[in-house]
């Protein structure tokens, strides 16, 4: 399955999002935990299946605190 991480590029009134298709879910993974890293808001992972997984959840995946599923729990 492929996932999409996004973010917002912008913290004005409108905030448009930046995607990034990765193709795997360490992939996905990596490329949130580095968003994070560098202050970017609005990080979130996708899948192609409406699932979703962003705020304290996704962060704490990123720090190892959870783990992350494919199905994009955090357990």
């Amino acid at each position: 399955m492929r996932y999409i991480v996004t973010h917002r590029i912008s913290s004005g009134p409108v905030s448009p999002f930046a995607l990034n298709e990765v193709g795997n879910l360490e992939t996905a993974l990596r490329r949130a935990a580095q968003l994070l890293s560098v202050g970017h808001l609005g990080v979130a992972i996708q899948d192609g299946q409406g699932k979703e997984i962003f705020g304290y959840d996704l962060a704490a995946c990123c720090r190892g605190d959870k783990k992350l599923t494919s199905d994009l729990q955090a357990v």
